[in-house]
């Protein structure tokens, strides 16, 4: 293959970049699945009864987020104080699951998912708080995140499920 021009190259990435603002400003993303993959798609929604693009997006999020704050980890990207507003966001996200989790059906598919999220979001919360403040010198900083930790240790503790904490019944002979 003949390498693109510098004339070519501006026009290709200026193609792409219309074509990431077109796919943004949609929120349409089409790919393509084999016949056995579609099926079994549309069964588990059936089964679930949520359309296909909500259980996909469903399993989507929490993996998107987790490769991007792996990727701003990986680039070192989170160091200013205007950075850790992402840590602080995460954190809020979890809050809000957690309020919704309590108006959801004990061991409802919903429920659980939602768990499995505040979960997450608390945990890349977490990381991303030590990570700044491991980069950051800025005292006001580092006693927010150092409030941010204890708030996400409490409720991590909190969310301990009571038969965990319980012990084991003796059994009668």
């Amino acid at each position: 293959m003949t390498p693109l021009s510098p004339q070519n190259k501006e026009r290709l990435e200026t193609a792409r970049n219309e074509a990431r603002k077109r796919v943004i400003a949609r929120g349409i993303v089409q790919f393509r699945a084999d016949k056995e993959m579609m099926d079994q798609l549309l069964q588990i929604s059936d089964y679930q009864k949520v359309p296909v693009g909500t259980l996909v997006r469903q399993w989507l999020a929490p993996i998107v987020t987790q490769q991007f704050i792996n990727i701003q980890i990986e680039r070192q990207a989170i160091l200013t104080p205007h950075e850790a507003t992402k840590a602080e966001q995460l954190f809020t996200q979890a809050l809000r699951c957690k309020e919704m989790i309590s108006k959801l059906p004990s061991m409802s598919n919903e429920r659980i998912r939602a768990e499995s999220d505040y979960s997450m979001l608390l945990q890349n919360a977490n990381a991303l708080f030590v990570h700044t403040s491991e980069n950051s010198r800025d005292s006001v900083l580092l006693k927010h995140i150092r409030l941010r930790l204890d708030q996400i240790a409490l409720l991590c503790n909190e969310e301990t499920p009571a038969v965990l904490n319980k012990k084991p019944k003796k059994k009668a002979v």
